[in-house]
Order: structure tokens, then sequence, then C-alpha cells
């Protein structure tokens, strides 16, 4: 498969794998963002180098003038080791849609003293005590004598306490604009046939990926007002028939794939099919 095609990419990354790969990488719920989706590869790197930090270690002894001296030192390099059939993307996926809060109009606020607040707290308790098995008559007056000042005044001590109303507005919503989402994802091709296959290593092998490319700082700026899933999000190019397999949950290998990508998304795992 030939990444470094744009033709054979977008046959790949088509706007159901676009989708797929921008809920991998952030936290928003389907729906917020829409068609029409494409993707910027600013970077694309093959095959995916690995850092593999080493340390060594030396030990050296030596006398001097009677005196016996021991220096160690610690050297610490690293080295890139490939991993077959994986790839680099650093670029973007882009939606349309709006991302951030409404527009508020009317902020509204109230306080009253404590004074006031005696006189609610005083019908609120007399209504309560109508109810049974709460409180009766006594307990309120002797809350609100002079003994139950005092506890008032201790529970109750800001002079005056009040509350905040908040109005957003209910103009029309703009439209849709188009939203930049900023990854770093490792590529890997997915081959169920191959032997000694498991999904189980799968998800080994990817999670190592994302781990070791986010400690070399690859990953962008996150998108502003939305969450990042991760640093590093995993994209399996896998064979369309995979999801033929009634093994995966679902009724058909659409509704497979979805309910696949759904939990692998929570992982920062998105799949494309091809």
């Amino acid at each position: 498969m030939r990444l470094s095609s744009a033709s054979t990419r977008g046959q790949v990354f088509d706007a159901g794998a676009l989708e797929r790969i921008a809920l991998a990488a952030y936290d928003f719920e389907p729906g917020t963002l829409d068609a029409p989706w494409s993707a910027t590869f600013d970077a694309l790197t093959f095959p995916a180098a690995l850092p593999q930090r080493q340390i060594g270690r030396i030990e050296a002894r030596w006398d001097g003038a009677g005196m016996r001296a021991e220096g160690q030192f610690d050297l610490e390099g690293s080295s890139s080791a490939p991993d077959d059939g994986a790839a680099v993307w650093r670029g973007a996926v882009i939606g349309r849609g709006q991302v951030g809060g409404g527009r508020v109009d009317r902020v509204a606020g109230a306080f009253v003293g404590r004074t006031g607040t005696d006189a609610q707290l005083a019908t609120r308790l007399g209504e309560a005590a109508e109810r049974p098995g709460t409180i009766d008559s006594g307990d309120v007056t002797a809350l609100l004598g002079p003994e139950g000042d005092g506890y008032l005044a201790r529970e109750w001590a800001p002079e005056q306490v009040g509350g905040f109303q908040v109005r957003f507005a209910s103009e029309a919503p703009p439209a849709p604009v188009p939203v930049r989402l900023e990854l770093a994802a490792a590529i890997l091709i997915v081959d169920p046939a191959a032997s000694g296959f498991s999904l189980d290593a799968l998800m080994r092998r990817t999670r190592r990926l994302q781990e070791r490319l986010g400690t070399e700082g690859i990953a962008a700026a996150p998108t502003p007002g939305l969450r990042r899933r991760a640093d590093v999000i995993a994209v399996w190019i896998a064979p369309a028939n995979w999801f033929d397999d009634t093994d995966w949950p679902g009724g058909s290998p659409a509704a497979r794939l979805g309910d696949a990508s759904a939990w692998l998304r929570t992982h920062g795992i998105a799949i494309a099919t091809a």
C-alpha cells in the first residue's frame, strides 16, 4: 500500500475514516462536527522510528597518594529501531461545525442579609414541622430563640447570601465553519490473515508505539475548545472484510465497524478500511 500517493490516501481515508480518526483524537460527541471531511498530511514518515533509550554504566577504581577512589558514570543515548508496517502522520483532520460556548446576554444576581435569611429559614422550618418524622414546633422555637440565634450566627457566618442567574442568547447558531483538529498518529497496516495474528498482540504493539512516540514530543498543540484523548493516536488500516467476521459484536459489517470504533476510540485508536 503506497500511502505516499495522494490518490491512495484519498481512497483509504474517506469521510467515514476521517470522522473515526477525529473521534479517536478528540473527545466530542458524534455529530458535533460534520462533513465535508478532509485531511492534511504535513509530514508522513516511513517507517516509524521508535526511540529506544540506552543507559551504559562505567565503573573505574584507582589508587593515588595512598587513597582509593571509585568513579561511576552513567551515559544515556538513544537509537531508533523501525517498526515494520508503521508510519507516522503529523497533520490534521478538518470537519465543519462549531466549537465553543454560546453568548451570554444577561446576568442577574440577588443578595439578602442574614436577617432575611433567618425569616426564610423560619418559614422552611415551619413547613418541615408539619411533615411527620422530621422536626416539631419545639425544634423551630429552639432554633429561632436566643440560643438558636447563636447557632444560626455560627452556621450562617456570611452577612449576605445570594445567587446568580445566567441567560444565554437564544439567537440562531451561526453557520458551521471549518474546524482543524491537529493530531499526530501512528499508522499500522493490519493483516488479520497473517500467521499468529491476535487482537491482543495488536493492542500491545499499538500501545507501545503510542507511548514511545509520545515521548518524542511530536504531538501538535491541541485544538482550542476540545479535549484531546491522547498525544499520539493510532490508525489501523485493515481489510474491509475484517468485519464480515461474526466474532465481532454487531448484526452487520457496518454495525461491527461502528461498535469496534466506539470502543477503540477510548484508547485513541481509529480504523480505516481498504
